[in-house]
C-alpha cells in the first residue's frame, strides 16, 4: 500500500485531496463521490473560491476555515431540501408566509452563488417556491 504523501502547505490551508477527504467525511458522503468533488475543490481553487491560490508548480491550496464554511452551508442545504420535501408552506396573502417564502429564496440564491447549487436546481427550487 502506498503511502499518502504530505505536504508542508502554509497555516491554515490544505491542499485539494486533503479538502476534498474533509469535506466528504463532514457531510457523510460516500468515498466514492471522492472524484467529483475533488474536480468542483480544483477547479474553485483554480478561480480563487475556497480561498484557493497555487502553491508550488501544479499544485493549489485551498483555506481550511472556507472548506468546513462550505460544508456546514452544504449540510444545512440537505436539511433544507429534506424539510422542504416533507412539508410545503401554502403561498397565501399573509405578510408572515411571504416573509418565509423570501428567505429562503435568499438562501437557495445565496447557495448558488456560493457554489452548492447550480443555476437548474436554484431556478427549479424558487420556481417550487413560488408556484406551490
Amino acid at each position: 500500500m502506498r503511502k499518502k504523501k504530505t505536504y508542508q502547505v502554509d497555516e491554515g490551508y490544505m491542499t485539494c485531496p486533503d479538502a476534498t477527504r474533509l469535506f466528504l467525511n463532514m457531510v457523510g458522503k460516500e468515498e466514492n463521490e471522492y472524484q467529483q468533488y475533488y474536480s468542483k475543490f480544483l477547479n474553485g481553487a483554480k478561480q480563487g473560491r475556497f480561498g484557493g491560490r497555487e502553491y508550488k508548480t501544479n499544485m493549489y491550496q485551498v483555506k481550511k476555515a472556507e472548506v468546513e464554511k462550505y460544508a456546514n452551508s452544504f449540510q444545512s442545504q440537505l436539511e433544507f431540501d429534506l424539510q422542504v420535501t416533507e412539508t410545503s408552506i401554502p403561498l397565501s396573502q399573509n405578510k408572515s408566509s411571504l416573509y418565509t417564502k423570501s428567505k429562503e429564496i435568499k438562501s437557495i440564491i445565496e447557495f448558488e452563488e456560493q457554489g452548492i447549487l447550480n443555476k437548474d436546481a436554484a431556478y427549479d427550487a424558487i420556481k417550487k417556491l413560488i408556484f406551490s
